[in-house]
This record gives C-alpha cells, sequence and structure tokens, in this order.
C-alpha cells in the first residue's frame, strides 16, 4: 500500500487553527479504525483526544504552558476537598496557583453506566441554548444548533462540540479564554519498513504550540513487540483445605505454596507498526464583542430600501427612520416556515407575523396585496431575522396600508376582521354547537386544526397553483374531519355509499335548508384540491363559481373570498344545528 509520510507528520493538522475553525473541540476521546484489524497488515486508526478549560485572560501565558497529561481527567469530574478547601466538580486547580474552569465535566459510575458529559450550565444559560436529544440549538437565532455530542453505536460519548463564535461571544462576557490541549495519534501496520530517513525509526519536531513524535518499530503478526519474550509467573497456595466449613488463611509458609513460571515468545510473522503522534496546545481567546451573553449592541450593516430612489439604510439609521419599508407577500410564507412561526390577525389588513411568538412585527397589507412595516420595527429584529425579511424587500409601491396607518399613526385601529379570523370563529361555532346539541363535534379532532393561524392564509394567493394548495389545506382542515358516523346516527336512512360533503348536505336537506347552496364553497374547494393536475380549465371556472369568484387574476384577492365564503359556509350550518335542534325541542 502507498504511505505518504505526510500523513504521519500530521502536515494537514500544523497548518489548521482553532480560532479560524467553525467547531471547537471541548473534549474528545474519538478513536476510530479505518481499516483492517489489530496487529495485521494493513490495520489503520487514527485517535483525536481533546480538553478545554477556561481561563481569566490575564493567566493566558502561564495556561499555555500546560500538557495534556497536566489537564486530561483520568477518573472524571466531581467536586473535591483539598487542604479544607472545597473545590466545585468544573474547577480546576494547579500548583502554581492557576484557577480554570472545565467547560465540559464528564461524570463517570462505579457500577458500570456509560460516562456522561455535561454541558456547563453557565454556557446553557448564558447562550440561551435548548438541548434537542445531543445537540444544543439557540432558539433566538432560528434554533441554530450550537453544541452538539457525538457517540458512539454504543451510546458512549466521544466528542463535544460548540461552535467557535458563540463560544468567544461567552469568552467574552467571561473575560476569559480557553485552551485547547489536543493529542492525536496515526498508526498504519504495514509488512516492510518504509524509509523515511528516521534515524533508528524514530523522528520528533518541536514547534510553537506543538510537539510531535514519530516511530517504526517491528511486531510479531498480532501485535506483540518483535523479537521479545513475555515471563509468566504462576503461584497458588496449598495450605487451605477445601472441606473445612469456615476456612481461613493467613501468610503461607515455605511449604505452604506453590510456584511456576515460563517464558513465551509470541510467533507471527515481521511486521512494521508506523505511528506518528502530535501534542498540541491552543489558545482561543474572547472576541471583542458579546451580543448574545453580555448584550452589547452591534450595528446592522443589512440594508434596506425605503423610497423609490434606491436610497438604502441600515443599523441605527434605519432604526431612525420615521417611515415604512415595503416587502412582497411572501415574505408571510417564509416566516410561518419557521418552527414556530407566528401569524396573528388584528383587522381585516393588519397583524402580526414573525419567525416565533416573540419576534413578531406589526403589519400591514396594502391595496396591492404588499406587506407594510415600520421600518423601526425592522430595525429592532436580531441580525438572522433581518436578513430574512431582506431577501423580500422591494421599493414602496402603492399606499402603505390604510388600516396600518389608522392604527400606528391615528391609534383608532380598524373595526374590520380578517377572513382568516371569521374561519377561526366558524369553526369554534360549529364545534360548541355540534357538541352541545348533537352530542358531538361535527369535525373531528386532529392535529391541523391547532395549526389554522399558520396553514390557512390569503398568502397562498400568489398564483393559480397557489390557491390550489389553500383549497388543499382547506380540504384537509374541514372535509376530510367530517364525522360521518355521526352523520350516519342523525340519518340511518340517507344513502350509505354518500361522501361527507354529500351527507352533510343531505342533512341539511332533512332540516328544510338548501344544503346544496350551504355546501357550495366546500364543494367548490374541494375540486379545487386537485386543480394543480388533474381539472381541466373549464372545470377550475365552474369550481370558482361555487365559491362565488371568477378568475381576476388578482390571486390574493381570491384567497380572501375563497377563505370567506368558507367560514360563511361553516357559520351557516352551526347556525342550522342551533336552530333546528331549539325548534325540534320546542
Amino acid at each position: 500500500m502507498a504511505i505518504d509520510i505526510n500523513w504521519f507528520l500530521m502536515t494537514d493538522i500544523k497548518k489548521r487553527s482553532l480560532i479560524k475553525a467553525s467547531w471547537t473541540p471541548l473534549c474528545a476521546y474519538d478513536e476510530h479504525t479505518i481499516n483492517g484489524e489489530p496487529g495485521h497488515i494493513g490495520y489503520e486508526r487514527e485517535y483525536f483526544g481533546s480538553v478545554g478549560l477556561i481561563f481569566p485572560i490575564d493567566q493566558a501565558r502561564e495556561a499555555f504552558l500546560l500538557q495534556w497529561d497536566e489537564v486530561i481527567p483520568k477518573w472524571g469530574h466531581k467536586p473535591c476537598v483539598e487542604n479544607g478547601k472545597y473545590f466545585p466538580a468544573d474547577v480546576y486547580s494547579f500548583c502554581n496557583g492557576l484557577l480554570g474552569t472545565y467547560p465540559v465535566l464528564q461524570q463517570s459510575f462505579d457500577s458500570g453506566e456509560p460516562c456522561v458529559w455535561h454541558l456547563s450550565q453557565d454556557i446553557i444559560l448564558g447562550l440561551g441554548l435548548l438541548r434537542e436529544r445531543d445537540g444544543w440549538v439557540r432558539p433566538q437565532e432560528d434554533y441554530l444548533e450550537v453544541a452538539r455530542l457525538k457517540r458512539i453505536q454504543e451510546g458512549k460519548p466521544v466528542r463535544f462540540e460548540i461552535r467557535t463564535e458563540h463560544l468567544r461571544d461567552f469568552l467574552c462576557a467571561r473575560e476569559s479564554g480557553i485552551l485547547i490541549v489536543t493529542y492525536h495519534l496515526r498508526e498504519i501496520i504495514v509488512d516492510s519498513a518504509p524509509d523515511f530517513g528516521w534515524k533508528n525509526g524514530i523522528a520528533n519536531e518541536t514547534g510553537e504550540n506543538y510537539h510531535w513524535n514519530g516511530h517504526i518499530h517491528p511486531i510479531h503478526e498480532g501485535g506483540f513487540p518483535f523479537g521479545e519474550k513475555i515471563a509468566v509467573f504462576h503461584m497458588g497456595r496449598t495450605n487451605i483445605d477445601p472441606n473445612d466449613d469456615i476456612p481461613t488463611f493467613g501468610m503461607p509458609g515455605e511449604d505452604e505454596y506453590k510456584s511456576s513460571s515460563w517464558v513465551r515468545t509470541p510467533t507471527g510473522r515481521q511486521l512494521f507498526s508506523i505511528t506518528g503522534e502530535m501534542w498540541r496546545t491552543e489558545w482561543i481567546p474572547p472576541l471583542e464583542t458579546s451580543p448574545r451573553v453580555r448584550g452589547d449592541k452591534e450595528e446592522s450593516h443589512i440594508s434596506f430600501q425605503i423610497d423609490s430612489a434606491g436610497t438604502t439604510l441600515a443599523g441605527k439609521k434605519l432604526y431612525d427612520h420615521r417611515g415604512w419599508i415595503w416587502f412582497k407577500p411572501s415574505i408571510i410564507r417564509t416566516l410561518l416556515e419557521k418552527r414556530n412561526g407566528v401569524l396573528e390577525w388584528y383587522t381585516d389588513e393588519t397583524g402580526c407575523v414573525g419567525p416565533a411568538p416573540n419576534m413578531g412585527v406589526h403589519f400591514g397589507v396594502n391595496e396591492l396585496g404588499l406587506i407594510n412595516v415600520l421600518a423601526k420595527d425592522i430595525a429592532s429584529l436580531p441580525t438572522i431575522y433581518q436578513r430574512v425579511w431582506v431577501a423580500h424587500n422591494i421599493p414602496p409601491d402603492g399606499r402603505v396600508s390604510k388600516e396600518l396607518l389608522k392604527s400606528q399613526m391615528e391609534a383608532e385601529p380598524a373595526d374590520t376582521k380578517a377572513p382568516e379570523v371569521i374561519l377561526k370563529k366558524a369553526i369554534e361555532h360549529l364545534q360548541k354547537a355540534s357538541t352541545y346539541f348533537l352530542g358531538r363535534p361535527m369535525l373531528k379532532e386532529h392535529h391541523i386544526s391547532t395549526k389554522i393561524d399558520r396553514e390557512i392564509h390569503r398568502f397562498h394567493g400568489q398564483s393559480m397553483e397557489g390557491l390550489f394548495f389553500l383549497c388543499k389545506e382547506l380540504t384537509r382542515l374541514i372535509v376530510e374531519r367530517i364525522d360521518v358516523d355521526l352523520l350516519k346516527e342523525l340519518d340511518p336512512a340517507a344513502d350509505k355509499k354518500l361522501g361527507s360533503i354529500k351527507r352533510l348536505e343531505y342533512f341539511l336537506n332533512s332540516k328544510g335548508f338548501e344544503g346544496r347552496k350551504i355546501m357550495a364553497a366546500l364543494a367548490g374547494v374541494y375540486d379545487l384540491r386537485i386543480g394543480d393536475s388533474h381539472l381541466p380549465s373549464t372545470e377550475i371556472t365552474e369550481s370558482l363559481k361555487l365559491l362565488g369568484i371568477g378568475d381576476t387574476g388578482d390571486y390574493q384577492k381570491m384567497a380572501k373570498q375563497i377563505i370567506l365564503s368558507v367560514a360563511y359556509s361553516i357559520g351557516t350550518i352551526g347556525d342550522i344545528i342551533i336552530k333546528s335542534s331549539k325548534d325540534n325541542r320546542a
């Protein structure tokens, strides 16, 4: 096999700098076999060990002199008392007065349970991290993974890493740096020794922050050092009677023990083990500012266009601008795709939207369907979310939303309701009426029923395909949840082959109402749910008529009308249940 001396010299690792790396290994004992079996030709393995220690900045020079054997916790972490002084489990104390802190604590158990590694609570709370399995995410940064734990198949932890930027933010707030001491090992077993020019098979090199050793030594196939013998000694007692009920023993006399010894000579052909080892020490300083932990203010450089002349503002200038910014309506869908995205309606054309409840902004929809937001509100968002908004920023087009101006300038919110809110109230009305008068809800419980605000909204209406998707979501929310079994119990004589819409229509007819007219919107939505791939244009037009609209090309207004028509249908069904039930009781 071809052998590259640079692999053993670790030339690639020597070039790397942790301060430039995206991730910092706080703790690692990571060994993996690349090829083969130990002691046999072709065996190739690599080991990486790492220990991190946090020290005050003024102790950086002394800390940099620490070696691998001086910082590695050989028996895990636990509190201890030395000379009457108590030291917490995470504290590192050295004879020269150095006092550091381990960012990762290794908890071992005498009972055989696997070792458990704990990330410092100070780091977790300081950076606002949330643990998800073996990852720690930061919800404030769109659930960015900040720390992660790697395990082998048996569940044993082998590596703990943290994003370098976030670590240095934490260190800045703490006025500290972190010492990372690492150990690398690379080994290959071959059948003949390579000519590396290492005298007697040994080489070494010392750099500014590392020491490297190289070895080529012969072994027997199987792993024993070549030519060496193994001495074996055996000793046993002869003064113990196995028939005694309670045997005891003391120091044996000269004739009360037996012993033997022999020499074992390993066999197997001669092979060669080539190894490279490197011990390295790196000091990672803190950042100059700590926006996450200490709350330092950072000037944003993300620029937003504020007028038709192409003027852009960022940071404090954007915050101080007394005006609004225009965005494409697609920003709403983008924000709602975030894990905790929220959309709340205040009036027909205003509401609050954001990637998370505490990151929402007051917005308005203008007459062109575009989104308006105060510049100050955008400038107040964290940089990571400003990046989301700026991707949808456009020059001003149309006037600022009338209802937004009425709310923010006149302090008199419009007395209007969004179709999305009307639909939500209509569903609640139907469910309450059905439960009270019919014994159980008309719509079965489903996980989508808790996501109405995020799933059902006018901003799907950016194209005809978007309207089809909206109809698909409305079908899932309503049509597919209709309790057909309940309708069968209410009218057992109805045709058993009827689908949910027809069966509900039949139920309304039986109460003396025009079921077909009332159910028209739901029928139209049901037809359009597959319009993108199945329905011809003529049938699409007919389905839109059932919803009381035509293809005007203003898809956002069409989406609003679809939602409103469905809301009317649902609300009417609830009213009929109440009226017919009261009439029957009378």
